[in-house]
């Protein structure tokens, strides 16, 4: 039996055209979801369409990139330097940390 993972995060913010935009997210064995705080805004990553994965450390944080398929990439940042954002065996993806 294989148990699905799901884990969620909050004050995760979306990075997005320079505005960053506070909410959480849910990486779960399909793929990412990052939700707006106070509604609107929801972003939803298939585990399918992730063509890429970056896990740095920036100023003050850390920051969670994805590479999709169709060339679009999303920045998250928000991340404790304890806290890993996913098992990367879970969305079947590779994780690169850079230093």
């Amino acid at each position: 039996m294989r148990l699905k993972l799901a884990v969620e995060m909050y004050d995760i913010s979306s990075h997005v055209m320079g505005l960053q935009n506070p909410g959480q997210m849910k990486v779960y064995s399909g793929g990412i979801v990052w939700k707006r705080q106070g509604g609107g805004k929801l972003i939803e990553v298939d585990k399918s369409d992730i063509e890429g994965v970056t896990f740095m450390k920036v100023p003050k944080t850390n920051q969670l990139g994805v590479q999709i398929k169709d060339g679009l990439y999303y920045k998250f940042t928000g991340f404790r330097d304890q806290v890993t954002p996913f098992n990367h065996s879970e969305c079947e993806v590779t994780l690169i940390v850079q230093k």
